[in-house]
């Protein structure tokens, strides 16, 4: 009678546990792998968020610059200048009166950086009520306009004099420096 040598059905326990571990490794490195990709993705998020916001301001800008309000001058009386940029210390904040679309009328808009924020300060020309602040950009390190004139000449300042209240450069640069993106600069031709 021959005898035939049955092999046991089943996993020992050597194999179980080099099972156990090869899935372990896996989980381990699909985790990571998984990890990594939601912090990319949380990552682009936020700095397309950041852009957008960027672009946000840049068309503001543009608006505004397109919407300028050129105010006769009556008489003896000089008004408001059209644009207009102050600077003392740390302040720049240009100044400019706009066509406001809602009624017809005049608003001033003030763009400046309070604390490492660029804030546009909106004020209607016919009302007293105080204006309103909007923080528009976050840590701004520093906002610097400069002037192109007519013949093609960078100035620092606008007006000029006194008696070009109501002239218009012919474009406009703006520098824009964020402590996270570096330094933006764009121009914005004047209409």
């Amino acid at each position: 009678m021959t005898r035939t040598l049955r092999r046991p059905h089943g996993l020992t326990l050597i194999e179980v546990m080099v099972a156990i571990a090869i899935f372990a490794v896996l989980g381990v490195l699909s985790y990571r792998a998984v990890s990594s990709m939601i912090a990319t993705r949380d990552r682009m998020e936020a700095e397309y968020a950041r852009w957008r916001q960027i672009a946000r301001v840049m068309q503001l800008i543009e608006n505004d610059l397109t919407q300028l309000a050129p105010r006769p001058q009556s008489g003896t009386t000089q008004g408001a200048a059209t644009l207009s940029l102050m600077r003392g210390g740390q302040l720049e904040q240009l100044t400019l009166l706009r066509h406001d679309g809602s009624n017809g009328g005049v608003e001033q808009h003030i763009w400046h950086i309070e604390d490492q924020t660029l804030l546009l300060t909106r004020q209607r020309i016919s009302s007293d009520t105080p204006g309103s602040d909007d923080a528009m950009l976050q840590q701004v390190k520093s906002l610097n306009w400069r002037f192109v004139t007519r013949n093609g000449q960078e100035v620092d300042a606008w007006p000029q004099n006194a008696n070009m209240a109501n002239e218009l450069p012919a474009a406009i640069r703006m520098q824009l420096e964020l402590a996270d993106v570096g330094k933006i600069s764009r121009v914005f031709a004047v209409h």
